[in-house]
């Protein structure tokens, strides 16, 4: 992404869909049209009217990008976009935001997990008032690590945006036009979409659903992965790492201060004074890594790091059916 135009800045289409469904996409060559094909079935079903559906590519080592480009060549509500190489999970999802044109937008995954049946539940909740619904699933069929990395992006987001006690971000979720305009007003290298969807409204709504298990095969989710989550969560959207580490600085500073008067005194605790110092010696280096972790975003963006970068579009809109033009992109 090099740039980005204003969501409405262009003049609206009048085949502009009602309903955008945004599916980032990873080795999913053999689950990701099930779920095309349910979508499909479903807008038919529930009579969603105009639709689209916008998988993003996500540097795939798969033939995922193959087989949706060939389904797509029957199916002109289908756009793919196909990154130059992996940028993650969210940064996809930006992307297809801002490729979306329908008035409502609908964010799933591509592993058959979300119960794309219960769409209609969470567009009527968005059009009773709210800007954005949630799926509130009860037990997760997920596994135990990603089951831990969900419950510490949910701890800090409630400690850093504000999220209520009782709310849990899903991977099913829709939100309305005047929410994307401020999540796609986003041009940083790392968003954080937790963050980002926040702060442009607290009118939510939970809708209780059942997920389901995988089609197949294993998550992607990963250590690096949630670390770099949590870190776009705390440096994007507070400064609070750094107070934690300058009150951390200030009480090694007194306890150390404390063993050395302790042991001038009682001419002991020299070993107790050793540990005291490799202990604050070890926070040192922790600060010193955060403000270098805020100086190094800070560097990034201003360098103008890219979100994303986009190699070719299947479906690319035409003329002014485009409100968002992405300059990179190679229609096929």
């Amino acid at each position: 992404m090099n740039a980005t135009a204003s969501i409405d800045q262009a003049p609206v289409s009048r085949n502009r869909p009602e309903v955008s469904f945004v599916i980032p996409c990873y080795r999913s060559e053999r689950t990701v049209m099930s779920v095309v094909a349910e979508i499909e079935r479903t807008a038919q079903e529930a009579g969603l009217g105009a639709f689209e559906v916008v998988c993003v590519v996500d540097g795939s080592p798969d033939n995922v990008f193959a087989v949706l480009a060939e389904a797509a060549r029957l199916r002109p509500w289908l756009r793919v976009v196909e990154f130059g190489r992996n940028f993650g999970q969210t940064n996809a999802r930006m992307a297809g935001y801002r490729m979306a044109q329908g008035r409502l937008i609908v964010t799933l995954d591509d592993d058959g997990q979300c119960p794309v049946d219960q769409t209609p539940k969470l567009l009527a909740a968005l059009n009773e008032g709210a800007d954005l619904a949630v799926a509130e699933y009860g037990r997760k069929h997920q596994s135990g690590f990603k089951n831990l990395g969900s419950a510490v992006n949910t701890w800090m987001a409630r400690k850093v945006i504000g999220l209520p006690e009782d709310f849990t971000m899903s991977n099913f979720f829709a939100f309305d036009r005047m929410v994307l305009r401020h999540v796609v007003s986003y041009e940083g290298p790392y968003p954080y979409l937790s963050g980002l969807l926040f702060q442009a409204t607290d009118r939510v709504a939970l809708v209780p659903m059942s997920d389901r298990p995988r089609m197949e095969g294993t998550t992607g989710y990963t250590l690096k992965k949630l670390l770099r989550v949590w870190m776009n969560g705390f440096t994007n959207f507070s400064i609070a790492p750094l107070r934690i580490a300058f009150a951390a600085g200030g009480l090694f500073a007194l306890l150390f201060a404390a063993f050395l008067i302790a042991g001038v005194a009682l001419g002991s605790g020299l070993l107790l004074l050793a540990a005291l110092v490799a202990a604050s010696t070890g926070a040192l280096c922790a600060v010193a890594g955060m403000v270098g972790e805020y100086v190094g975003r800070v560097f990034m963006t201003l360098n103008r790091m890219p979100q994303y970068v986009v190699r070719t579009v299947v479906n690319a809109p035409k003329g002014d059916a485009d409100p968002h033009p992405t300059p990179n992109e190679r229609p096929l």
